[in-house]
């Protein structure tokens, strides 16, 4: 018989497990907070990177990645435009 017991998930443990930006996080984000902002960021930032990224293949048949700087810093500046964009419905 299996008597061990997991406790409840409080909202953050679940976001943390499924890897979200925690409301609240988001919530002061959209209120200007510069902290909560810097979070958002860093939390995208390997996706950012990965997409800024691209890989091409040399005529000798070397692969080479190539990172965007110029696209890394419009796909930060779109995230940090798109914060006051959403939409929060709290049920």
């Amino acid at each position: 018989m299996n008597t061990s017991h997991n406790p409840p998930m409080d909202e953050s443990t679940a976001e943390q497990q499924n890897n979200l930006v925690p409301l609240e996080v988001i919530k002061a984000a959209k209120q200007g907070d510069k902290d909560a902002i810097a979070t958002i960021c860093k939390h995208y930032e390997d996706y950012i990177i990965a997409s800024a990224t691209e890989t091409y293949v040399d005529k000798a048949g070397k692969t080479h990645e190539v990172f965007d700087e110029d696209m890394a810093s419009a796909l930060r500046i779109r995230l940090i435009e798109a914060i006051g964009e959403f939409e929060i419905v709290e049920e």
